[in-house]
């Protein structure tokens, strides 16, 4: 049974006349290997009780879990929770979730002493297309959520009403938020979440 072989580069094509350019080896491809770490941009208020609390319970129960799981947290905590410090990290297209404790209001996710961080329409596209957002905050579900899905935000968890609770069960309603982050981390879609 006859066989046919062939040598990259050594095969002449049918139809092409010996001249300038063939003949000559062609390097061989390149594989470029590229990696993207996911990072998770932390955005969490801590100046006041009640942003304190939840803050300290995501540092030692959520950060963790997800860096565990092979995600790279950035930072944007206390003094640097404002938009001046979050929206460069926002806009690097490595950016897959936002995360974070503030104060909110209808309209806008607030960060360091009350400093608007996101507010709705005063944000730049590439800082929620493509990404998932979950903010422990009050009322931000009613505006700026929907407002971040219409501009191409993947999934946005929130709440439209005032997140209350019993101080004495503090760590139960922060344990319960804290699912959705946690869920995320370990492979869960935002259906699944």
């Amino acid at each position: 049974m006859p066989t046919k072989t062939s040598t990259k580069g050594s095969a002449k094509k049918p139809g092409k006349k010996p001249g300038k350019g063939h003949g000559k080896k062609k390097p061989p491809p390149q594989t470029v290997t590229t990696s993207t770490e996911a990072v998770i941009l932390a955005i969490d208020a801590n100046f006041d009780p009640v942003t304190n609390a939840p803050f300290e319970y995501r540092e030692a129960n959520v950060y963790p879990h997800m860096e565990g799981k092979g995600f790279k947290i950035v930072r944007r905590q206390g003094a640097l929770a404002r938009r001046a410090d979050v929206a460069p990290q926002a806009r690097k297209p490595n950016v897959v979730y936002l995360t974070g404790v503030g104060h909110g209001f209808r309209n806008s996710y607030t960060g360091d002493n009350m400093d608007p961080i996101f507010s709705k329409g005063h944000f730049g596209l590439e800082e929620c297309k493509g990404k998932i957002v979950h903010f422990l905050s009050c009322e931000t579900a009613a505006g700026l959520g929907p407002n971040f899905v219409d501009n191409g935000c993947r999934a946005y968890f929130g709440y439209s009403d005032n997140f209350t609770y019993p101080p004495i069960l503090a760590e139960v309603f922060f344990e319960c938020d804290s699912e959705i982050d946690l869920g995320f981390a370990d492979g869960l879609n935002a259906d699944e979440v």
